[in-house]
C-alpha cells in the first residue's frame, strides 16, 4: 500500500466520519459507506445507524427511510438567525424546502403607483334651454291699423313693438361619458429569482456500519463503512 493510501485509512478518530456527516464530491456514486444524497428509499435493517440520525426526516415509512435528495438546491443551516437588520430570521428545520428558482410578481408585490387619468369619465352636467323671444320696435307707421300706438297723435301715427313667440332650440344633454383607453404594458414573465450560485458536485451522507442485529449496541462514531 503507498504511502498515501497509508495514510487515509489510518486517520486517526478524530479525522473520521460519523453517521450523518455530509460532504460534497464531484464522484458520481456511493463509495466507502458514504451515500449519494438522490432521495432513494433505504431499508431500516440495513442502514440502522444512518436511520436512527435522521429518521423519516426526507420521508419513508417505519421500514423505509429517503435520502435528502438536495440536487438543485442551495444548502442551508437549520434553527434561526439575526438578519442584517438586527430582527430574528424565520426557524428553518430540517427537511424543510423553501424558495422558487423563478418567480411572477402578482399585484400586491408591485410598487404601490398610480396612473394618470382613469378609465372612464361621466359627466353629469345638464344642458337646459329655457326658451327665449326676440321683440322689435316699428316706426312711423302710417297704416295705424292693427298697430299698437306708443306714441299717440291726432292722426294716431307714431312707433309699435311686438315680441316673437317664445321658443327653444331643442338642444338636450342628460350626461355624457368619455372613455380613456390605456394600454397593457409588460408581459408577465418569471424573473430569475435564484441568488449567484456555483454547483460543485453531488452531495453525499456517511452511512457507516450497515445492518442492526450486529451492531445495535455500539454507535458506529467511526469510518467502518461500506467498502
Amino acid at each position: 500500500m503507498t504511502s498515501v493510501l497509508t495514510g487515509f485509512f489510518s486517520a486517526t478518530a478524530s479525522s473520521k466520519p460519523t453517521v450523518g456527516d455530509t460532504k460534497l464530491s464531484l464522484v458520481g456514486a456511493d463509495h466507502l459507506g458514504w451515500l449519494i444524497c438522490d432521495g432513494r428509499s433505504l431499508n431500516v435493517s440495513d442502514y440502522y445507524w444512518l436511520y436512527q440520525t435522521i429518521g423519516n426526516t426526507y420521508g419513508g415509512t417505519s421500514s423505509n427511510f429517503n435520502l435528502p435528495n438536495p440536487a438543485g438546491y442551495v444548502l442551508g443551516v437549520i434553527g434561526s438567525g439575526i438578519g442584517s437588520n438586527g430582527q430574528p430570521l424565520t426557524v428553518r428545520s430540517a427537511g424543510q424546502f423553501i424558495g422558487e428558482e423563478m418567480h411572477t410578481l402578482t399585484i400586491a408585490e408591485m410598487p404601490t403607483h398610480n396612473h394618470p387619468g382613469s378609465s372612464n369619465t361621466t359627466s353629469n352636467a345638464n344642458i337646459n334651454d329655457p326658451g327665449h323671444v326676440h321683440g322689435y320696435v316699428r316706426t312711423n307707421d302710417t297704416n295705424h291699423e292693427n298697430a299698437t300706438s306708443l306714441t299717440n297723435s291726432s292722426n294716431n301715427q307714431g312707433t309699435f313693438a311686438a315680441n316673437t313667440n317664445s321658443a327653444t332650440t331643442g338642444i338636450t344633454d342628460s350626461g355624457h361619458t368619455h372613455q380613456l383607453v390605456m394600454s397593457n404594458q409588460g408581459g408577465s414573465n418569471a424573473h430569475n429569482n435564484m441568488q449567484p450560485t456555483l454547483f460543485v458536485g453531488n452531495m453525499f451522507i456517511y452511512c457507516g456500519r450497515t445492518g442492526a442485529s450486529s451492531y445495535a449496541g455500539t454507535y458506529p462514531f467511526y469510518g467502518n463503512g461500506i467498502y
